[in-house]
């Protein structure tokens, strides 16, 4: 199941993040650091993409030269960054866990300002793949805020949130995204 948390009643735009733990997200996250190596882009920079487009991007170079003010129209951002700790791959259950935690407990409110449970936006969350953690050291972990339906949307918010393009990672080796660019 879906959490759903309120991100600004003030401009009526809401952000989705998928959660509700790993069997929802059906084996699949968004795998942002598949695409962004750390320091490319960060909070506060904004990409004039959905999350289904967004998630099919594949050139850091090209991405990162495309950021936009957040004023003006934008698809999705992240809204956490954080970097995991070293060690053995703990697996994507364990990274999951992790990412739920982090993305729908306190860092979403104490961003926002307000619960993520009442949100109307979408959002995902990107973990690295066990190839990235294991071959190119990324710890990375996202949470990506994206507008519901996969429309490019002003997210007007009185909070800064960084967007970066992701790629779809699946455990079973499909890229195909869920409608609307969730997961």
């Amino acid at each position: 199941m879906k959490s759903r948390y309120d991100v600004s009643k003030r401009f009526g735009r809401r952000l989705v993040l998928a959660s509700g733990g790993v069997a929802a997200l059906a084996g699949c996250v968004w795998g942002l650091s598949a695409v962004f190596g750390e320091g490319e882009l960060s909070v506060g920079d904004c990409l004039p993409y959905d999350g289904t487009a967004f998630a099919m991007m594949a050139e850091r170079e090209a991405l990162a030269s495309e950021a936009v003010d957040c004023s003006q129209e934008h698809g999705t951002e992240v809204f956490h960054v954080e970097t995991l700790p070293s060690g053995e791959y703990p697996g994507m259950r364990e990274l999951m866990n992790t990412a739920a935690q982090t993305c729908e407990g306190g860092t979403f409110e104490d961003f926002v300002g307000t619960e993520y449970h009442r949100s109307e936006l979408y959002a995902s969350v990107s973990i690295p793949s066990a190839t990235l953690w294991e071959e190119q050291g990324d710890r990375s972990l996202y949470c990506v805020a994206h507008a519901p339906g996969g429309n490019v949307t002003v997210l007007q918010l009185h909070f800064r949130f960084v967007m970066i393009p992701t790629a779809l990672v699946c455990g079973s080796g499909n890229a195909e995204p869920a409608p609307g660019g969730r997961v």
